[in-house]
């Protein structure tokens, strides 16, 4: 079964609602003479999994002059690539998966956020210009952000 096609750089492929098991899947290119190649299966591994998506605000002044309890503060915003995120701590579970990537799906960083790190920075220098989302997962919710590097 065809779950579908890319004929445009960069090659990709949203699989959407997907229901819960196991499948196999493999790609398949085709160039211009019409010769294909296969790649190996991979497993993929769908569960049932709920997830609530909250829009905080995004701001670019510190927590400090921002009364508002549900919210990313990321600053400075545009940035050169070092900024820093002010969280309420009443947000974070005491492990978060911490993720930041382009808007073209590029991963430029993930890692753990503790509790005790409402306040950290982040140093992204090395990025190409651009805009940016930051994810921040606890339990069932995920906290996102958007930021310009210059």
């Amino acid at each position: 079964m065809r779950l579908g096609e890319s004929t445009t750089t960069p090659y990709s492929f949203t699989w959407k609602n997907v229901s819960a098991g196991t499948y196999s899947i493999k790609a398949v290119a085709t160039d211009n003479q019409n010769s294909k190649t296969t790649s190996e299966p991979i497993s993929v591994t769908v569960g049932n999994m709920s997830t609530s998506i909250t829009n905080p605000t995004i701001s670019n002044m510190p927590a400090s002059r921002n009364n508002g309890k549900n919210s990313i503060n990321l600053y400075p915003n545009p940035t050169n690539g070092i900024f820093k995120i002010d969280l309420s701590d009443s947000l974070l579970s005491e492990k978060n998966k911490v993720t930041i990537m382009s808007l073209t799906g590029e991963i430029l960083y993930t890692g753990l956020l503790m509790r005790n790190e409402a306040n950290r920075q982040y140093d992204l220098s090395h990025a190409k210009s651009g805009n940016y989302i930051i994810l921040i997962k606890r339990d069932q919710a995920v906290f996102t952000g958007k930021f310009i590097k210059n």
